[in-house]
């Protein structure tokens, strides 16, 4: 049982590159009002194998893993199990640096790994089988360096690597690849691969080092959006990840260029960068993760903090490592996002581990007291006098 949750853990016939004006986003008017947050945190202390949480998932079973490092991690809110590369076991992990994970309709998880390929969590078994690249045959993986994976409603795994694009099929182990070929607008923008989303449309986003695409099945091809921002329009957008809101706009995370906002009705780009002089702006402009939780809100992590946006503004929120808070973030170089099914936000770290907060927590105010301002509250109840107590 949780401690935490309620639970166990057809598109045109022609292609052409897109070239869409981009706006920046005005400077916030109004600094938006920044509400205390209280994380708790899993590290090293906790069982975590690694600092470093790449990414993080609940399966269909309510357990809730985290890729790190070193190593792939499995907690069900009470204790870690660790799955390590096992060496000179072919039904073991190749690699520790795990950077993605993912679930299939059979419950069973697949690992994007660097070095070490893709990898087939057997839930039955709980053993692994390997996809590895083998320059003696074609129809394998393209590289070992995997980076993102994305299981579409056929059950392939599309797998984004730092040498291409491949699809594998898991009923035969055999691979497609999709690489860049210069000159062919429909080919994908760049070899180099680090997101994957699918919207409420079915359509899949593609995130590259030469910018933002989109596949087409009926064509079997790529189109380009080509963002072009106007402090160096000659320099590609590197894009490091993707999600819809529930207005249907596209959120863009990249390398260095800050947080880009597509509107796909009206084709229409807005960047959100950070400006020192601005108070409000976005906090780092390296954006790693995005996501939209269940109240609508939007959390981007960056390097420098996770930031929340405040839509009446246009503008952010930065929460961070606070060295006199030890509820507060325990590093500001955030890797991954995840909200799991009981409405905890998850926060993956570089060299923090994972932090966690309950939004319910909102609900019953957001006083800091002098009091409490370095006590772990556990539970609150409410007495019938009307008085709020915290147990810790």
């Amino acid at each position: 049982m949780w401690r935490h949750g309620r639970y166990v853990l057809r598109a045109l016939g022609l292609w052409a590159t897109l070239s869409v004006s981009v706006s920046f986003a005005a400077s916030p008017e109004v600094v938006p009002e920044m509400r205390p947050m209280y994380f708790e945190h899993l590290t090293l202390r906790d069982g975590l194998s690694q600092s470093t949480v790449m990414s993080i998932l609940q399966d269909s079973r309510g357990y809730l893993w985290l890729a790190t490092e070193s190593g792939l991690n499995r907690y069900d809110g009470y204790s870690i199990r660790e799955y390590r590369r096992e060496r000179g076991s072919a039904r073991g992990l190749a690699s520790d640096y795990v950077w993605s994970i993912a679930e299939d309709a059979h419950g069973d998880l697949w690992l994007g790994t660097m070095g070490g390929g893709v990898a087939r969590w057997d839930r039955a078994t709980d053993s692994f089988q390997r996809f590895r690249h083998d320059a003696r045959d074609p129809a394998s993986l393209a590289s070992d360096k995997v980076r993102t994976l994305f299981i579409d409603a056929r059950g392939l795994i599309w797998v984004g690597m730092e040498e291409g694009l491949d699809v594998l099929d898991p009923s035969t182990g055999r691979v497609r690849h999709f690489l860049h070929r210069d000159g062919d607008a429909r080919s994908i923008a760049s070899d180099h691969v680090f997101a994957f989303y699918t919207d409420s449309l079915g359509r899949l986003w593609i995130g590259t080092d030469g910018g933002l695409n989109r596949y087409d099945a009926a064509s079997d091809s790529f189109l380009k959006y080509d963002i072009r921002l106007p402090d160096d329009p000659t320099r590609d957008v590197h894009v490091r990840s993707i999600r819809a809101d529930h207005a249907g706009m596209l959120w863009i995370g990249t390398l260095d260029r800050g947080l880009i906002r597509y509107e796909t009705e009206t084709g229409r780009f807005t960047s959100f960068r950070h400006d020192p002089q601005v108070k409000g702006s976005l906090s780092s402009d390296r954006v790693l993760a995005l996501l939209e939780d269940d109240a609508q809100r939007l959390w981007i992590a960056t390097t420098d903090g996770l930031n929340l946006f405040h839509p009446q503004s246009q503008g952010f929120v930065r929460y961070g490592r606070d060295s006199d808070n030890p509820q507060s973030l325990r590093d500001n170089d955030v890797m991954s996002l995840y909200q799991d099914r009981g409405g905890v936000l998850w926060v993956g770290t570089r060299a923090g581990g994972a932090s966690h907060w309950n939004p319910r927590s909102w609900a019953l105010g957001h006083h800091l007291s002098p009091l409490t301002r370095n006590v772990a509250v556990n539970t609150f109840a409410e007495s019938d006098a009307g008085t709020l107590w915290a147990d810790h």
